[in-house]
């Protein structure tokens, strides 16, 4: 009993807290649905809105779900999901869950390809194209759908088809215009009213005016002279600004070659682009205002002629038949008084149906002249066959028919007239037939030529239609590629496989900018068939509808590969020439400096007598220079001085001294000199020294002033052949280089303008003093180093200078040499002495011995000096630098510095002495010439 009673009590403990677990479940189970319903909730409001906007949406939209065969080709497409518009869009009926080859067997496959390779690869992409089952044209916009392996597709389409039929009408009117443009017989421009520059004219504008179509385009007609006066353009311009459009302006206008014309000028003003130009047709009536004065001077002839003539005579008006006049002559034939005849049309004489009798008129009209048979009416009732010649006149402004007749009642001629009307028609034909077989074997012929033309130039045209996406290439252009039309179909992205891939961007953006209105006209390289590389360039212009969308593109490519070639190398070849011309002109520019500096007068002559440089002295005798010839130039002749003989030195190359006598008498003392420019070419260079005052005082003064005179005659002499010595050896160093460097010859002129810069500061120095014959050699050593320190310009080089001079009066014999010597011994230690960053020293003194020095107290005398006896001076030049080279010999060296010391020093009968111990240092001993 008690082991029941315990059962009982556990299972009622275990009921509990089954119950207990149980409840909580249901707890959790409540919330657990209470949750997923919520959830549902929001599922069915996100679907619903989703489904909702599937529908509203005005596109097209589906999800396909591609099919493949068994290897991966895309066969066919299954509808998963359309909105509400794609039945609209496409005109298929319960679409949804059917497969596109049951809705349409002969589909594209095309679309499958596009679809299939979405699917695959999960590249979106964009197009437009026309689906010619459904007959409509698409932009789509396609995109893979959820994951890759359930191949689904995404579409969203919009049906264009009326947008393309538009762009095609469009397209056609803007061909029309521009064949109407380009073949209309009047003259047509195009120009844009802001500025008056032409942006267009026809062939026919280019006929009569002379220019070419570059010659126009881009400039005004106000500045090509076209408008006789500022003021006619001016008064067009305001009254087409003021009414908008001008019609029947009659204006007189200039062709290119001066020639006048009068034109009938009309014009519109057209907003074209967004911007306002101005269409303009101009008609040539030069020769009908001609005419018209003629036809008033014929009037009066004809007017007397009508009344006199014994012919009948009639006068027209050619739309309504009524007799405007007739002669005399014509009242007696009609027996009708000149009054009743003007009263009354054609028709009531004529026999014809008014009808015929008015077609007749018109062809004597349109035919200029015609002659026509009749049966005409006399007053009396009598029928009369009349023979009618009738032409078209112009009296007093208006169209007229003049028709004589003649009665030919009793002749056959309606027979006759008959059959030479049917040989006349045969003719015709024969004719016809001959000019239309003609004209079809021109246009043969200029097929061919324009192939031809293209092959030579390497030129070839294309034409593509973005409505239809169909492109044209010529033969040129497949050969360009390496391409033949049967390997290859012309299309935008076939013909981007074979432009360069560096250069793919470029050209894809290239062409979309010109969709958008920009300029095309670009080079690129592209990848022939074969794998070679080629350069092409390519021009093209695109056309646009009225609603401003591109509908044509034409264009040109032309392979330029050699000529890139060949413009690269003129390009580098260019920069070379113009650098080293550059330097030649500015080393020219510092020797024509030096020479403008010189106190005598100085040119340089080319062969041809022309002048090609004449320094201040000269231009001050003769004035600045122009064109003409020496001989023009200076006295006025037409041809060659007798008297010259400048030019003997271009024959002999060699220096050449005379003297002058001027045809205005003066005398001039000449030293001629060959003078090879650093460009190459021989020149003359020519010093003029004027004596005639020299002359004159040598007559009046005789012995008293002779010495002088040939005093400064002989030093004037000396410095001028000290200048000619310089060059000659500089000319002498430069010759025995095989390869002379631009940097060689800058070298070399700056070396010689030092020296004559050494020459002419010591005639500036004697010049300041009080003394003709002499020179303070202490004061002109301190500004030639001053100079000399400021031309080298030792920049990181910290080089300094200490001078110790006595001051010495020197004769000019001796100071112009032992000047130049100064300039090339400092010269040598600035350029040679101190590597970059070393300090330096340059010490020059100049003293005089006290007690003259013989050459036997001269350290190191060899017999070179035997002869030389004592010396009064010292002039040392010295420096601290690394040194002349042991191996160097001074007496026997290539160097053109050294080499003119050692003959200076000989010329002025010195002693030199060199030392390199610690540095370089020169000792000269001289002697001061006597005056």
């Amino acid at each position: 009993m008690t082991s029941n009673l315990m059962n009982e009590e556990e299972l009622e403990i275990r009921v509990q807290e089954r119950t207990t677990e149980l409840e909580k479940a249901n707890q959790e189970l409540r919330a657990w649905i209470i949750k997923h319903k919520r959830k549902e909730e929001e599922l069915l409001q996100s679907k619903f809105r989703y489904q909702t906007l599937f529908n509203s949406i005005e596109e097209g939209f589906c999800v396909i779900e591609m099919i493949f065969d068994e290897n991966g080709k895309p066969v066919d497409y299954r509808f998963l999901e359309t909105n509400s518009a794609f039945e609209k869009q496409t005109g298929l009926i319960d679409a949804q869950g059917k497969r596109m080859r049951e809705l349409t067997p002969e589909h594209e496959e095309y679309w499958y390809e596009i679809f299939g390779r979405i699917a695959l690869t999960g590249q979106p992409a964009r197009f437009q194209y026309h689906a010619k089952q459904l007959n409509r044209w698409y932009d789509v916009y396609a995109f893979r759908f959820g994951e890759p392996e359930k191949k689904h597709v995404a579409i969203i389409f919009n049906d264009i088809t009326e947008r393309k039929k538009t762009e095609e009408v469009l397209r056609l009117s803007e061909e029309k215009f521009s064949i109407a443009f380009a073949n209309n017989p009047a003259a047509i421009t195009l120009t844009r009213l802001e500025d008056g520059l032409f942006l267009d004219v026809n062939d026919t504008w280019v006929s009569l005016n002379g220019y070419n179509r570059d010659e126009a385009i881009g400039h005004s007609a106000r500045k090509m002279n076209i408008w006789p006066t500022e003021e006619a353009v001016s008064r067009f311009v305001q009254e087409l600004r003021k009414k908008g459009s001008l019609s029947g302006w009659e204006q007189e206008f200039h062709k290119k070659s001066g020639e006048s014309y009068v034109a009938q000028l009309s014009a519109q003003v057209l907003t074209i682009g967004g911007e306002k130009v101005i269409l303009s047709t101009l008609i040539d009536i030069t020769e009908r205002k001609l005419a018209d004065e003629a036809l008033r001077e014929n009037e009066t002839r004809f007017r007397t002629m009508f009344e006199a003539h014994g012919a009948p005579m009639l006068l027209i008006e050619p739309d309504s038949g009524q007799i405007i006049d007739a002669n005399d002559a014509a009242a007696r034939f009609y027996e009708y008084s000149r009054e009743q005849l003007r009263a009354m049309r054609i028709d009531r004489i004529n026999q014809l149906p008014p009808e015929e009798v008015a077609a007749e008129r018109q062809k004597a009209v349109e035919h200029g002249k015609n002659v026509f048979i009749f049966r005409h009416r006399l007053a009396s009732g009598s029928l009369r066959w009349v023979e009618v010649y009738s032409s078209p006149v112009t009296i007093q402004g208006k169209p007229i028919l003049f028709s004589v007749i003649h009665d030919i009642t009793e002749r056959k001629w309606a027979e006759e007239a008959l059959k030479e009307a049917h040989d006349s028609l045969e003719e015709k034909i024969r004719e016809r037939t001959a000019e239309l077989e003609k004209a079809y074997n021109l246009l043969k012929e200029s097929e061919i030529s324009l192939a031809e033309a293209q092959h030579m130039a390497h030129l070839g045209n294309w034409d593509w239609n973005i409505i239809t996406n169909e492109m044209y290439w010529s033969d040129e252009i497949y050969r360009i590629f390496g391409l033949t039309p049967q390997e290859f179909g012309a299309t935008y992205y076939g013909f981007l496989d074979y432009v360069h891939p560096e250069d793919r961007y470029y050209v894809n953006s290239a062409v979309k900018e010109a969709l958008d209105g920009k300029t095309y006209s670009i080079d690129y390289r592209i990848i022939m068939a074969s794998g070679e590389e080629r350069t092409v360039h390519e021009q093209a212009e695109v056309i646009f509808d009225k609603k401003n969308n591109p509908v044509r593109m034409k264009g040109t490519v032309q392979d330029i590969t050699e000529r890139k070639q060949v413009e690269d190398e003129l390009k580098r070849t260019g920069e070379e020439l113009r650098k080293r011309n550059q330097e030649i002109i500015s080393e020219r520019q510092r020797l024509y400096n030096v020479l403008e500096t010189l106190p005598v007068a100085i040119v340089l002559l080319k062969p041809d007598h022309h002048i090609t440089f004449a320094n201040r002295v000269f231009r001050d005798k003769f004035g600045n220079l122009d064109s003409r010839k020496c001989y023009d130039f200076c006295f006025g002749l037409t041809r060659p001085c007798e008297f010259c003989e400048a030019f003997k030195v271009l024959e002999t190359e060699k220096p050449h001294h005379w003297e002058a006598t001027m045809p205005d008498g003066r005398v001039l003392d000449v030293y001629d000199l060959p003078f090879r420019d650093v460009d190459g070419s021989l020149k003359v260079l020519e010093m003029d020294i004027d004596i005639t005052e020299r002359k004159k005082a040598e007559e009046s003064l005789a012995k008293m002033e002779q010495v002088r005179i040939k005093e400064i005659h002989h030093r004037i002499k000396n410095n001028l052949q000290v200048i000619s010595s310089l060059l000659d050896l500089q000319s002498e160093a430069l010759s025995h280089h095989e390869v002379c460097k631009i940097s060689d010859v800058v070298e070399a002129f700056a070396e010689s303008q030092n020296r004559v810069i050494s020459m002419a500061l010591i005639h500036e120095e004697l010049y300041k003093g009080d003394k003709i014959d002499t020179l303070d050699f202490a004061a002109y050593l301190r500004k030639l180093t001053e100079d000399l320190f400021s031309s080298y310009k030792p920049g990181n080089k910290d080089v300094s200078f200490s001078l110790d001079l006595e001051q010495v009066d020197l004769g000019m014999d001796i100071a112009i040499p032992l000047g130049i010597i100064v300039n090339e011994l400092v010269s040598n230690s600035f350029k040679h002495a101190f590597p970059d960053e070393i300090e330096g020293k340059i010490q020059i003194n100049l003293l005089k011995i006290k007690n003259s020095s013989s050459v036997s107290d001269i350290a190191g005398s060899d017999g070179d000096y035997i002869e030389k006896g004592v010396f009064d001076y010292i002039l040392k030049v010295s420096d601290n630098g690394k040194g002349i080279p042991k191996e160097i010999n001074f007496k026997n060296t290539n160097s053109l510095g050294l080499q003119l010391v050692g003959i200076l020093v000989e010329q002025i009968d010195g002693c030199i002495k060199v030392k390199s111990d610690h540095g370089t240092e020169f000792t000269i001993w001289f002697n001061n010439l006597e005056i």
